[in-house]
């Protein structure tokens, strides 16, 4: 009996927790003045500027993580599921790339939902890579990269953690989510109050 209970509810709860790792490693090495870019399920355009897919420690490269990774410069970017379904973005890894002289720059990170409202975070990044947490980027249609980083420079971007609530429409790995352990730890919590119960009455 707790053994089925506990499997329904991890199968209910899972198919809000459908989860991909956009990581470029997928992604062959494109010229810089490529007008978008396709990687696992999802199409990044460009409205100006350059980008490209690089896994290249160059001369003058400012931030290098070891493995294949999304720069891009002077313009403004987007990001679109090919599918055209909604997702969420929950955290991002991100560093000041090539030919920006500031130590610390801002990259605008601005989320769009269908009913034509915005949610915006600023990321104070420098040359190293660092993973940013983001919250409120929940069921967007499209995310857009801009701000004063890109205006003078190169932003390098990887480890786009998405998250999507259709399985089908992604290339995804399962994994519990705050809620998922929330919700078996207070299942795991009944089960054990029941089971001292018993043995109490026994």
């Amino acid at each position: 009996m707790k053994l089925p209970l506990l499997t329904a509810l991890f199968l209910l709860f899972s198919q809000f927790s459908s989860a991909a790792n956009i990581d470029f490693s997928q992604t062959p090495n494109t010229g810089w003045y490529r007008s978008s870019i396709q990687t696992e399920d999802f199409l990044i355009t460009k409205n100006k500027g350059w980008m490209g897919v690089n896994n290249q420690n160059v001369p003058n490269r400012n931030a290098y993580n070891g493995t294949t990774d999304l720069e891009i410069g002077y313009g403004k970017f987007t990001i679109t599921q090919q599918s055209g379904d909604l997702f969420s973005l929950t955290s991002i890894d991100a560093a000041i790339s090539w030919y920006n002289r500031f130590s610390i720059d801002e990259l605008l990170i601005t989320g769009f939902f269908t009913n034509g409202d915005t949610v915006s975070n600023v990321l104070n990044i420098t040359h190293r890579y660092q993973s940013y947490l983001l919250t409120g980027f929940n069921d967007i249609s499209h995310l857009m990269f801009s701000g004063k980083s890109l205006s003078h420079g190169y932003v390098a971007i990887d480890n786009l953690q998405i998250l999507s609530s259709d399985s089908a429409s992604l290339t995804s790995v399962p994994e519990p989510t705050t809620f998922h352990l929330l919700a078996l730890g207070i299942i795991g919590l009944i089960l054990n109050f029941h089971r001292k119960t018993s043995l109490q009455k026994i």
